[in-house]
Order: structure tokens, then sequence, then C-alpha cells
């Protein structure tokens, strides 16, 4: 396990060394020195993309780069990884499995969610025939595909994910973005908004 050493005296030479040994072993595994343990990563990488069905998008040489300018920043944050292919295997299960869930929620924007979320654009339609459900649907598809990438997140994280605007929020902050609430709550009007626009726009093109 990674421990931190903020007064450690030493601190920059250890960093240093820890940064030449991630370097090398990163280096070992791409190239043709491997060693046991970095062909065990290499396998480990490549089973869990086969497992994830990510194996066609990403390639184990993608997913070992990312692990490592991650566990870069946690060198430098002053973290010391004792045991350096362990946390590689951790470190790349993880990105595999965040890139999972980051395709699992673009995925959730298909007919079926389009569907059961089908009362954002008419929240008082309660009965409509399979026949007009089905335009209805396709019609929002395109709607949506028109839509930029920044309003299709926020609507995924509210209205598909049902996130609250507080934990909105907190998904932003992550990735590095300090909204207010109040801002993504406007954001996401907008965006809902525009949807809607988008939406009767397509619709009424088509039976025209």
């Amino acid at each position: 396990m990674p421990s931190k050493t903020p007064s450690d005296p030493d601190k920059a030479d250890r960093i240093q060394e820890q940064l030449t040994a991630l370097e090398k072993f990163v280096t070992d595994a791409l190239g043709l020195k491997r060693d046991e343990n970095q062909r065990q990563l290499l396998l480990f990488i490549k089973r869990t993309l086969l497992q994830f069905r990510l194996d066609q998008e990403y390639s184990p040489a993608d997913i070992l780069g990312e692990s490592y300018f991650r566990i870069v920043v946690k060198i430098r944050s002053g973290e010391i990884v004792h045991n350096l292919p362990a946390f590689f295997n951790r470190t790349s299960f993880n990105v595999i499995r965040e890139k999972n869930k980051t395709r699992s929620r673009k995925e959730k924007i298909d007919t079926r969610h389009i569907a059961i979320n089908h009362e954002i654009l008419y929240p008082n339609l309660e009965l409509y025939s399979s026949q007009y459900k089905n335009e209805e649907v396709e019609s929002l598809q395109i709607a949506l595909n028109q839509m930029s990438q920044d309003d299709l997140d926020i609507l995924i994280l509210r209205i598909v994910k049902g996130l609250s605007w507080a934990e909105v929020r907190e998904n932003y902050l992550e990735n590095n973005q300090d909204i207010s609430v109040a801002s993504l709550r406007k954001r996401g009007n907008r965006a809902l908004a525009k949807l809607r626009q988008s939406f009767f726009a397509v619709k009424q093109t088509g039976s025209s």
C-alpha cells in the first residue's frame, strides 16, 4: 500500500528515485526487456479489457500509459509505492473500470432510456400507442444527436443517472470544474430547453 511521508527530509530524492524506477518499469514493459512482472501486468490488462469488452477501443499500451501518468501524480504528491507491479495492477484496473463506466453512461442515452424518460418532453402524457411512441423516440434520438457534448453530459448526470444538483456538482469537481449548484441548475435547464426545442423542430420537419 502507498503511504505518505510529508515530513521526510529526503522526500525529493525519494520521489525522484521512485519516478526513475517507474519510468524504467514502463519503458521495459513496452519494449523487449520485459520481466515476469511486466508480462503478467500486460496479460492482466489485456484480460481485463476483454472482460469489459473494451479491447476494440483501447490497447494494453493505452491503459499502461494512462496508469503511468496517474502513478506519477501520486508519487509527486508524496505517496510511496512499495510494490510497483501490484500498484500498477490496481491502477490499471481502476482506469479500465472508469472507462467502462464512462461508456455505460453514454450508452444509457438509447431508445430504452429515452422512452423511460419520455416525460421530460411530455410531463402530462400518460398513454400513447406503440407506433406513436416509436416515432417520438426516433425524433428525440435525432434531437439528442444534435446537442453539444456539454449539454448532453449534464442531462445524462441529472436525468439518466438521476443525480441531485449537489451530486452533479461533485461530478464536475472530480473533473476539475468548480461550478456552483445554481449555475449548474441554470445550465441544465437551458440544455433541457434546447432539447425540447430541437425535438419539436425535428418532429415538425418529419411530419411536413
